[in-house]
């Protein structure tokens, strides 16, 4: 089995197809930790998902704990409680306290119990070890070989290009109807935004364009929306109306387009969830 080029790590350029080769070699050596870098919104979760199911450890239970809300307790518990063979995912693992830390670090450096340890991280634990608030010898274990995820906004532009079309196939997935390329215009125009929310944000900008350009050749500068209130994560000032956008949005990229299933994830009905896209400028919404 091999991995196939994740979403995250799309892209032409050296540096993708160096981080595509990792992702690969993390795969087959099961024995290494992986330690996924990267601002919020690239996928650092999904990417660490499909390593593990594209490995021989695929079979064994994933287990996942943030950070950010575990208690030292509940670390202690997902330890004590981990069948053997298990994968443990820590996301931000730099928010762990220090105790926490050298448990993780003890427990899992036996591998019969934890077969292997991931960690998401979007901040800088080499500043947080200097100031003495994160284990040295976690970090070294995790740090020995860690993936440095780019920031949209970092990547060149044929890696853009590339990853939104690979959003675009992901989102139509059967529905024949709905367009697979950018017009040069569009192309252009996406370049030139920042992408402050990264992979997730692209994903919301692509499948509301996709939406919208319904039976077109492909999607059009005029099927793009790239406010700050249409594709980003809203505020805590923004209008109501703009944070429910911005929800119903996620869910239906979430769901590549599947209006149905977006709907029901978020406890509307289809309709209603139509009814909402076209108020939103969607006036192709079906």
């Amino acid at each position: 089995m091999t991995l196939e080029t994740p979403l995250p790590l799309v892209g032409p350029s050296v540096t993708m197809r160096a981080l595509a080769a990792r992702a690969e070699e993390l795969r087959r050596d099961v024995t290494r930790p992986v330690l996924l870098v990267g601002a919020r919104g690239l996928g650092k979760q999904f990417l660490a998902e499909r390593i593990q199911r594209a490995s021989s450890l695929a079979a064994q239970p994933f287990l996942t704990l943030d950070a950010r809300s575990a208690t030292d307790a509940t670390l202690r518990h997902l330890l004590d409680d981990a069948p053997a063979g298990s994968t443990v995912l820590v996301r931000h693992v730099d928010r762990l306290s220090p105790a926490a830390q050298g448990l993780l670090d003890q427990r899992t450096s036996d591998r019969r119990r934890i077969a292997r340890l991931m960690a998401t991280t979007t901040g800088d634990i080499v500043a947080r070890v200097t100031a003495g608030q994160f284990v040295e010898s976690l970090y070294y274990r995790l740090h020995a070989w860690p993936m440095l995820l780019p920031a949209l906004a970092d990547r060149d532009a044929d890696d853009l290009l590339a990853l939104a079309t690979a959003v675009l196939h992901q989102t139509a997935d059967a529905d024949t109807d709905l367009p697979l390329s950018l017009e040069p215009a569009a192309a252009v125009r996406l370049r030139q935004h920042t992408w402050p929310d990264n992979l997730r944000e692209l994903e919301a900008t692509m499948a509301l364009a996709q939406l919208r350009a319904r039976g077109t050749p492909s999607v059009a500068v005029a099927h793009l929306s790239l406010q700050a209130s249409d594709a980003t994560v809203p505020g805590a000032d923004a209008l109501l109306s703009a944070v429910e956008r911005w929800h119903l949005l996620r869910a239906v990229a979430l769901y590549k387009g599947n209006k149905t299933h977006a709907a029901r994830s978020v406890g509307i009905s289809r309709m209603t969830l139509i009814s909402k896209l076209k108020t939103f400028g969607d006036e192709n919404a079906q």
